[in-house]
């Protein structure tokens, strides 16, 4: 049983193979890419990485030693992202079809570095500390006098 999708037959309940020919640009590197429109971009991204990958080895020439991360600009940790040329990071957990990419679009692929953690502090005291010290009043001028008072009556 086939349904009609256009003009192209295709089987009941399978979604047609409908893809996005874009441009990818990573730095100094362009690949043009026909990328599936129905998956999500994280299931994407790791191809499209190595498929840059491949392209600078190979336009680096056989004879050539090159640091392809480097040259990509990865680095360890962090993770690869797509990106429209003017817009903001397109969202990983959505297709191409999702939002709305066009063919003959311009994608940057960027990495970005995982932001270091603030540092955690296992401290009970400190927690004991401050809340006991958000629990007592302040002290003023008239607290200062009463101290410095009975300081000065002990020592007399």
């Amino acid at each position: 049983m086939t349904e009609q999708s256009g003009s192209r037959p295709v089987a009941a309940g399978v979604e047609p193979l409908d893809q996005r020919r874009v441009s990818v640009v990573c730095r100094t590197t362009r690949v043009d890419l026909s990328l599936p429109a129905h998956l999500e971009l994280v299931a994407v991204i790791p191809e499209v990485v190595d498929l840059v990958r491949e392209h600078v080895r190979a336009a680096a020439g056989p004879a050539v030693t090159v640091d392809v991360d480097a040259r990509m600009g990865g680095g360890a940790g962090g993770s690869w992202q797509l990106s429209r040329l003017a817009g903001g990071p397109l969202a990983v957990s959505e297709t191409l079809a999702q939002q709305r990419v066009h063919d003959g679009e311009i994608l940057v692929l960027d990495h970005r570095p995982v932001p270091t953690p603030a540092p955690l502090f296992d401290d009970v005291l400190q927690g004991l500390t401050e809340a006991d010290v958000a629990r007592t009043p302040a002290w003023d001028r008239h607290d200062a006098a009463r101290v410095a008072a009975r300081t000065a009556s002990v020592t007399a």
